[in-house]
């Protein structure tokens, strides 16, 4: 996929998260996990966003995938937020 057609889909998609990596939480404040004991993110995350879209369509599949390696690099996480969250789509580009 070009550059401009992938970056075009994530300031699309991911623009206005709220957070890289917020989590879900009960009544009681606690994460929720799923069956496999995962913590569950937050809908309105990065990471929400990125995984819901990754179950239909393979571009976030794939970009799921590399942000899964970067778990433990928090400079770098805190600089994708930063960068993805400063733009904003440009419809007119279509």
């Amino acid at each position: 996929m070009p550059f401009d057609e992938a970056w075009y889909l994530v300031t699309r998609n991911l623009g206005e998260c709220n957070s890289y990596e917020d989590f879900q939480r009960d009544a009681n404040g606690n994460i929720v996990t799923d069956e496999e004991g995962n913590a569950v993110y937050d809908q309105n995350s990065l990471r929400g966003i990125v995984k819901r879209l990754a179950k239909s369509q393979t571009f976030f599949e794939a970009l799921d995938a590399k942000l899964d390696e970067i778990e433990d690099n928090s400079d770098l996480k805190s600089q994708i937020y930063s960068t993805v969250n400063s733009q904003t789509p440009n419809m007119s580009y279509y």
